[in-house]
């Protein structure tokens, strides 16, 4: 069975303190990973450009217009959980001054935080797909660490 590709987009969005804010998602059911910490962001549309999208999706979520946005990382997840689809989800970076921060108006979601790397919540409570992603940004861009390559 041929499988159909769903594009999302992610938002790793940090601020001059280092700092990635999370969602805390609503407790609904009907929703992906209800009540877990994740990433804002959402389903591309027909013939939208990626970054567009997201642009979209923090406008509806949280009434925000970022003027820094970049690619970071692309997943895609073919799991028995999404049976018949495969989720392709990008990630970008997304940089808020704090004149940008204070315009934030959550309208999706129970709550929203800003969290140092070591305030990370538990992985367990993370949605599965973006805590790659998360983990990933924190150890790549918000505390570099230094990798050593396998020889």
């Amino acid at each position: 069975m041929k499988k159909h590709i769903v594009e999302c987009v992610g938002a790793l969005i940090f601020d001059n303190e280092r700092r990635i804010c999370l969602q805390e998602r609503d407790d609904k059911r009907e929703i992906n990973c209800p009540g877990l910490w994740g990433l804002f962001g959402g389903s591309v549309i027909k013939n939208e450009n990626l970054k567009d999208a997201l642009k979209r999706e923090l406008f509806e979520e949280l009434s925000i217009l970022p003027s820094k946005i970049d690619f970071f990382l692309k997943l895609d997840v073919d799991s028995l959980v999404y049976g018949s689809e495969i989720k392709s989800r990008s990630f970008f970076s997304v940089f808020l001054t704090e004149e940008e921060k204070s315009k934030i108006i959550l309208k999706e979601g129970k709550s929203y935080k800003f969290f140092t790397v070591s305030q990370l919540p538990d992985p367990k409570n993370l949605a599965p797909v973006d805590s790659c992603a998360i983990i990933m940004f924190a150890h790549h861009c918000l505390e570099p660490r230094q990798i050593t390559p396998v020889i």
